[in-house]
């Protein structure tokens, strides 16, 4: 947070070795946190309420190009194989060990696995991209979703303009 130290204000606290954190700073610096703790905030909770497909449509809507949202479904998708190909790795390697292995051993282990599921995720991914062609795939992610704007989304879209408009009114 250099914000803290070097924004120009009224001294607000005195550090040992002549740091001074400002006012002015340390506002900034709130600000900061605040701002970026409410889009985290917010972008977990449109994920967490919004079915995954329905955001990769609406980010379509919104001319994202569509190697993007390839890629973010394609990420998605192979998070959750990757994911359990890994616990299923570890599940069978503590299958067959009997008792705890020395350090070296384990992290000889550890690295061994790295590469078997290194090469496990490079051979899905081939067999992932020969399925999609085989399947008909044409470069552009195609959701059943259609989306249509009834009156609900016009009153919602005009009570939130009213709003935004007020609230710049107001702190005018």
């Amino acid at each position: 947070m250099p914000s803290l130290f070097i924004t120009p204000g009224p001294t607000w606290v005195q550090l040992p070795l002549g740091w001074v954190i400002t006012r002015t700073g340390g506002m900034n610096a709130l600000f900061l946190l605040l701002r970026s703790g409410t889009s985290i905030s917010l972008g977990i909770l449109l994920i967490l309420s919004t079915p995954w497909n329905t955001i990769l449509k609406a980010l379509g809507v919104l001319h994202l190009p569509d190697v993007v949202l390839l890629i973010l479904s394609m990420t998605y998708r192979y998070i959750h194989l990757l994911l359990h190909m890994t616990h299923d790795m570890f599940l069978s390697r503590k299958s067959r060990i009997i008792k705890p292995l020395p350090p070296a051993t384990e992290r000889q282990l550890m690295g061994s696995t790295a590469g078997v599921l290194l090469s496990k995720s490079l051979q899905m991914s081939s067999d992932v991209y020969l399925a999609m062609l085989s399947r008909g795939y044409h470069a552009y992610p195609r959701t059943l979703d259609n989306f249509k704007i009834k009156k609900f989304d016009w009153i919602y879209g005009i009570s939130i303009f009213i709003i935004a408009f007020m609230a710049i009114w107001l702190a005018n």
